[in-house]
């Protein structure tokens, strides 16, 4: 996808680095609102961006290649992983107590591998139960060790206590961590260097690690992309699990970034204080495609086929309107996941022959919006949905559940799509049967009508607001230096004049 160089808000000079845990295979809305995040900050703010993660999957290199021919990361994101990066690099020297329980995995006894292009780059021993992973050994493109990463060091085969230990090219042991998240922050320190930084965590998983990380020159904020809550209908729930750790300390963060006010509102009633909340929604960075032919009977779907996306409701709806509609209705489903063989024999128990197609996971899938009457969104909970936000830009008319959070935000009922009660299939099929009966004309205002919704979120504005909220977090930063700076030397003061006086 081109990028039109229109830095018309540009951000403050800083290495600016995305953290997330990884980059799956079939990634969702998070990670692709990531990339479209780093490539608008790319066009219009100046700003080229390194995404890291964290995991130890071996054929990064290849992925991001791929990435790229897909069009899904733009030409100035970098995607750096730790692993490959220590592969390289080492990190600055660093103390650490002891050596740590340092015992090397053979590489004749059998243990699982992964391999790059025939080259052994880990080995993996795990527990009785053949999947609770008790070590792992990272190596070089050489053949030599980097690092053995051990979790069962206070009895062998139950996992309890850690020590991971990096090694020279030599594979001698060089520095020791008794827990990982050192080992994190450390990595982050040397990829930021002595430059400003400023840090984006979008993952829930490494959220909860950098809670803490706190560097003189560096911002950190915390984008949350879900909801917030042990239970999504219910706000006052407390937080989800996966979540807790981070937000039970999120003044720790210079910024927690929601995508919509309604969340900012409902979590400002559960945190004490919440003065670093702000709300900076999703943007579009593509364009509609303006030539496709739409078809007025095709609804679409792009979801993971996981519980979280309630995929049967849509299944269930579109078979009820085809039993009220003149015309035969269809529904294509792009994504994949667990529950794909069950939503089959959904499908072929309650649609029309055919009617209902699960395409799987499929890169460019966005790409059949324009061609499709409406998209359906059945979620138990959303962020800010991206896309919602792409269906509208391509006069797709969304109907979706009205869950927490997003799409009430977007979508006016009757007027640029339809708002229906979270979890009633009767009135989703009820949506889709009164959009097929709109006139023609009434139709074509609701895409209308939705288009210039969407353009509203265009790439240049979302930008502007990270622009503006990034220089407000280094003013008040420099704030904080210079108080320090002038506590420090007061404290300085007093201390002479206690020694005068004694």
């Amino acid at each position: 996808m081109p990028i039109a160089r229109l830095p018309i808000a540009r951000l403050p000079t800083a290495r600016h680095l995305a953290l997330t845990w990884s980059i799956p295979d079939q990634y969702g809305g998070m990670t692709t609102a990531l990339f479209e995040r780093s490539r608008a900050f790319e066009a219009h703010g100046g700003a080229a961006v390194d995404v890291l993660t964290f995991d130890n999957r071996v054929d990064y290199p290849a992925r991001l290649t791929t990435l790229r021919e897909l069009g899904a990361v733009s030409p100035g994101t970098t995607v750096l992983n730790l692993w490959d990066w220590l592969r390289e690099r080492e990190l600055p020297p660093r103390a650490s107590r002891g050596t740590g329980l340092f015992t090397p995995l053979s590489i004749n006894d059998g243990f699982s591998t992964a391999e790059r292009d025939g080259r052994v780059l880990t080995r993996t021993r795990v527990a009785a139960d053949g999947s609770t992973e008790l070590q792992t050994d990272y190596y070089r493109e050489d053949g030599s060790l980097l690092a053995s990463d051990r979790r069962d060091c206070r009895e062998e085969g139950v996992r309890g206590g850690r020590s991971v230990v990096l090694c020279d090219p030599a594979g001698r042991p060089t520095v020791h961590f008794s827990r990982i998240t050192p080992l994190y922050h450390a990595w982050v320190d040397a990829v930021a260097g002595a430059d400003d930084s400023i840090i984006i965590v979008d993952s829930k998983t490494v959220a909860n690690l950098f809670v803490d990380y706190r560097r003189p020159r560096t911002l950190t904020i915390h984008i949350v992309h879900g909801s917030h809550s042990a239970d999504p209908g219910n706000p006052r729930s407390g937080f989800s699990p996966l979540r807790a750790a981070a937000l039970e300390r999120a003044d720790r963060f210079d910024a927690v970034v929601l995508l919509t006010a309604r969340q900012k509102r409902e979590l400002r009633r559960v945190l004490d204080p919440a003065r670093n909340l702000a709300v900076i929604p999703n943007q579009l960075t593509g364009e509609a495609d303006a030539g496709a032919t739409r078809v007025a009977t095709r609804g679409i779907m792009m979801a993971s086929l996981t519980v979280r996306k309630r995929v049967d409701h849509a299944i269930t709806a579109v078979a009820r309107a085809q039993q009220r509609a003149s015309s035969q209705l269809t529904l294509d489903i792009y994504g994949d996941g667990p529950l794909r063989p069950g939503l089959a024999a959904v499908a072929d128990d309650l649609a029309a022959p055919g009617s209902v197609r699960l395409h799987g996971h499929l890169p460019h899938a966005r790409r059949q919006l324009p061609a499709a009457s409406f998209l359906l969104l059945t979620s138990t909970s959303e962020g800010f949905p991206l896309v919602l936000l792409e269906a509208m830009q391509n006069g797709c008319l969304p109907i979706a559940y009205d869950i927490r959070y997003g799409p009430a935000e977007l979508i006016r009922d009757g007027v640029n799509g339809f708002l229906v009660p979270d979890g009633d299939v009767e009135a989703l099929a009820d949506a889709i049967t009164r959009l097929r009966s709109l006139p023609d004309a009434a139709v074509a205002r609701m895409r209308k009508r939705a288009q210039r919704t969407a353009a509203r979120y265009s790439a240049s504005a979302t930008t502007r607001r990270w622009g503006a909220r990034m220089r407000h977090l280094r003013r008040r930063q420099s704030t904080r230096r210079l108080l320090g700076t002038v506590k420090r030397a007061l404290r300085s003061v007093r201390a002479r004049i206690v020694r005068r006086r004694l």
